[in-house]
């Protein structure tokens, strides 16, 4: 993961060269400073981040009745990196999120789409992921996907001074809890 990224951030060119060793990364972005390996490193880049932070864990449910019905159709638990986990969620929703098929009356033609948008759901996972609190040991991210919508639920809190009234958010510009990760996303 680590080469992954170095490789991809010197190929998008922005801004200067990085360092391509891998303890020169790391420690150009202060993931790693005198022998030891940051949490952000663990998060980021780790083989078994959960055995360190036990909050890195995100989880799928399927929940055709609701939260309050007598069963869940489907848990997925995943433990792994962050980018990992990306790509094991964006696999989860290709593989059972519903399409939909629409027939128009002028047109022998179906047309498909996916329920829900995918650069959408691409958007929401990353800033769950990016704007978590990773210090809040009930920290989970947790994907509910219900007949009617799909909840992403993680530990972070909309800043105050952007909010405006019980559930309208200001415009603003975006806050970051975790600039490093949201860095790291962005060079991948």
């Amino acid at each position: 993961e680590i080469d992954i990224t170095i490789t991809e951030s010197n190929k998008i060119g922005r801004g200067k060269s990085l360092p391509d060793d891998i303890a020169g990364f790391l420690n150009y972005f202060q993931l790693f400073d005198l022998n030891l390996i940051k949490n952000g490193s663990i998060v980021l880049f780790g083989k078994d981040p959960v055995k360190f932070i036990s909050q890195c864990r995100i989880r799928i449910t399927v929940m055709p009745h609701g939260k309050t019905g007598s069963r869940f159709d489907d848990t997925v638990l995943i433990e792994d990196n962050l980018f990992t986990a990306f790509n094991r969620i964006q696999e989860y929703f290709i593989r059972h999120l519903p399409m939909i098929s629409e027939f128009k009356h002028d047109n022998w033609n179906r047309t498909n789409r996916e329920k829900y948008p995918t650069e959408a759901l691409d958007e929401a996972i990353l800033n769950a992921m990016v704007h978590r609190d990773y210090a809040d040991i009930s920290g989970d991210i947790t994907i509910n996907i219900y007949s009617d919508k799909i909840e992403i639920i993680n530990s972070g809190e909309i800043p105050a001074d952007i909010l405006s009234g019980k559930n309208k958010i200001k415009e603003h510009h975006s806050v970051l809890r975790n600039p490093t990760i949201a860095h790291m996303f962005y060079l991948r």
